[in-house]
C-alpha cells in the first residue's frame, strides 16, 4: 500500500510517468502525475492536462529510488 505524498513511477496509457500519491484504496491508487505533452491521448480526453490525476491499479505504481 502507499501513502500520501510519496514520490512514485505510475504506468499511466502504457507510459511511465513521475508522480506523487494522493491516496491509496483497495488495489487502486490515485496519484498526481506528469504526462509528457508529446504524447498521444486523444483516446482519454482531447484536453488532459500536463499535470493530470489518474487512478490505476498498485501493480502499476512504483516508488522512486
Amino acid at each position: 500500500m502507499f501513502s500520501p505524498g510519496e514520490d512514485v513511477i505510475v504506468v499511466f496509457d502504457g507510459e511511465e510517468c513521475q508522480g506523487e500519491v494522493i491516496e491509496s484504496h483497495h488495489g487502486w491508487v490515485l496519484a498526481r502525475v506528469l504526462i509528457d505533452p508529446n504524447s498521444d491521448h486523444g483516446g482519454i480526453s482531447p484536453t488532459l492536462s500536463p499535470v493530470s490525476q489518474v487512478m490505476v491499479r498498485e501493480g502499476d505504481v512504483r516508488l522512486v529510488d
